[in-house]
C-alpha cells in the first residue's frame, strides 16, 4: 500500500514538457520583448489565444503566445498595420 504525503501537490494531467513550457506574464514579456500592459491590451483586443487559467486572475502562457506577440509587433512596427 502506498501512502500519499500530506503536502504533495496533485498530479497535473499535462505532460512534463507542457508544464515546463508554461510561462507567467512576466516571463512572456521577457521572452517576447513586449511590455506587460501591451500584452493585456492585445489580449483585450482578441489578438492573443486564450491563456490557461490557473486562478481567477492568474493565467499561464505558452510558446504560441510568444510567437503571436512577436508577429503582432512585427506587423505593427514594420508594416505599420493598425491593431484592429
Amino acid at each position: 500500500m502506498t501512502r500519499k504525503r500530506r503536502n504533495q501537490s496533485p498530479v497535473s494531467p499535462q505532460a512534463p514538457e507542457q508544464r515546463e513550457a508554461l510561462l507567467t506574464i512576466a516571463e512572456l514579456a521577457d521572452q517576447s520583448g513586449v511590455p506587460v500592459p501591451s500584452i493585456h491590451h492585445y489580449r483585450r483586443l482578441g489578438l492573443l489565444p486564450e491563456p490557461t487559467a490557473v486562478e481567477a486572475k492568474r493565467f499561464l502562457y505558452d510558446e504560441r503566445h510568444v510567437e503571436t506577440l512577436k508577429l503582432v509587433r512585427l506587423l505593427r512596427d514594420r508594416w505599420r498595420l493598425s491593431l484592429p
